[in-house]
């Protein structure tokens, strides 16, 4: 009768912490943490069923302190005056029936995380001196789940599968995922629905087609909200910053995120990059071998125009290494061009044939009306295109013959644009500019269109201005070109 008794008292007492526990649970973390962890052991805090890898330590210890348990925190070195590594915080409970024990939890806390959570157990120890006794009668009580387990290896909210990943990471990204939409106020009639949504069945469920995402510059956010951290160069010379950190393979951009569980398993969430706009285009979620693609429709990052902004790795390995922000330049944004220069002498050479393109494109768009009605000859648009594109130090860019390649491929049918490198290249900013006759040849060697256009536009303009004074900037413009075209 007295373990009939016991047993409906400790069930009644035992059910009332687990309700308890889930409460603060659903307060404080993602719901859908309660759907993965809702049979784990109930003991403890009840810290299976609310840790998870990179927790808080103070936040381990709050919810431990409201169980009734005393935290010591480890001290920090008396030379430096902080921790560094892993130490243990340890919590204590003494519990007094149905048998006194004391309850320990030891968690291990990773100070080069900035103080989070890696790892848990937890061992509960019979204190009194009649401990064989009471031993026989501890494992009558665990054999019914009436007491906590003798010890207990803390798995917390375990990510098992890829899946499961993958639907964790797509929900932090998603622009009407839980963290965009009810992660500041979740007191809201539709956020409460959410919450007893994902309590009952967890993450959402894979979308059909690509899932509407933010842009890269919120990814560092929204996956340190799931405990992801960006991977970050192992070069200690690299120069971080605030710039995006990504990795280059085939000319493709990524963002690697890395992280654990509790459990140990080596987690990898790699974002692919498009360089305009800096748009995430698809995710691979990664648990120790196996892997999923899921489709992406990201935002783009855009100037104060409404224009997109490119997104460029610069020049390394295959390391991780830092990015930039390069702004494409017009009429209402000169200093972009100042920015360019600067840039992309060290960008990864892979990138900037799609930051040429686009640079002309938007200049080749800048053209007054008179121009569009041909009042003017073409080689004044040459001209005007050619001191724009030297003006950002273009021959800098990239080596001489891969620029000439990527300019003729591009605009194949565009003879002015490509006479307008032609002459960016070639002539020298000085006073008076010289125009190089070894770059000319090598620039326009396989270009006979651009040699014949401008030898037409030479010779339909030397004799209106052959009477201008020697001296005359047009007058020595065109026998600059006269000269290199082999005209006399």
């Amino acid at each position: 009768m007295l373990l009939v008794t016991t047993f409906a008292v400790a069930a009644g007492y035992f059910a009332l912490r687990q309700v308890n526990r889930d409460r603060i649970l659903t307060e404080v973390y993602d719901p859908a943490f309660a759907f993965y962890t809702k049979d784990n052991n109930a003991s403890y805090g009840g810290i299976d069923r609310w840790a998870y890898y990179g927790m808080r330590m103070e936040r381990v210890a709050e919810l431990l302190k409201k169980d009734g348990y005393a935290c010591v925190s480890p001290l920090p070195t008396p030379v430096d005056d902080k921790l560094d590594g892993i130490h243990a915080l340890t919590c204590k409970k003494l519990a007094r029936w149905p048998l006194r024990r004391t309850l320990t939890v030891n968690a291990s806390i990773d100070y080069g995380m900035r103080g989070r959570l890696v790892a848990a157990d937890a061992k509960s120890t019979i204190t009194s001196q009649r401990f064989f006794v009471l031993k026989a009668f501890a494992d009558y009580l665990r054999k019914f789940e009436l007491i906590e387990p003798e010890s207990l290896q803390v798995r917390g909210f375990e990510v098992d599968s890829v899946d499961k990943l993958s639907r964790l990471a797509a929900d932090a990204l998603s622009t009407s995922g839980w963290h965009a939409t009810c992660g500041e106020d979740r007191s809201s009639p539709a956020c409460q629905r959410t919450a007893g949504e994902r309590r009952e069945t967890g993450f959402p469920t894979l979308p059909q087609g690509a899932i509407a995402v933010r842009d890269a510059d919120s990814l560092y956010s929204a996956m340190e909200q799931v405990r992801l951290l960006p991977l970050m160069p192992q070069d200690e010379n690299t120069k971080v910053g605030d710039d995006l950190i990504v990795r280059v393979i085939d000319g493709q951009m990524w963002m690697d995120f890395v992280s654990r569980d509790l459990v140990g398993r080596a987690l990898m969430v790699s974002i692919a990059i498009d360089g305009e706009g800096g748009t995430p285009i698809r995710l691979i979620a990664k648990v120790d071998e196996k892997s999923k693609e899921i489709p992406l429709a990201g935002r783009s990052r855009l100037n104060n125009a409404g224009k997109p902004m490119y997104l460029v790795p610069a020049r390394g390995g295959e390391n991780a290494r830092a990015s930039a922000w390069l702004d494409i330049p017009s009429e209402n944004n000169p200093k972009a061009l100042q920015r360019l220069a600067q840039a992309l002498p060290n960008t990864d050479t892979a990138f900037v044939p799609r930051i040429i393109k686009a640079t002309i494109a938007r200049i080749s768009r800048i053209v007054r009306p008179e121009e569009d009605l041909g009042l003017y000859p073409p080689l004044r648009l040459i001209e005007q295109r050619a001191e724009f594109l030297r003006s950002a130090q273009t021959p800098l860019w990239l080596p001489g013959d891969q620029s000439a390649q990527l300019i003729r491929k591009a605009y194949q049918d565009d003879p002015v644009t490509r006479a307008a490198w032609v002459l960016a290249a070639c002539e020298s900013t000085a006073k008076p500019p010289v125009i190089d006759g070894n770059c000319w040849l090598s620039q326009t060697a396989s270009d006979l269109e651009v040699t014949e256009l401008l030898r037409d536009e030479v010779s339909k303009l030397m004799p209106l201005y052959g009477g201008l004074e020697p001296e005359h900037p047009v007058r020595l413009r065109l026998e600059r070109l006269n000269a290199v075209l082999g005209r006399d």
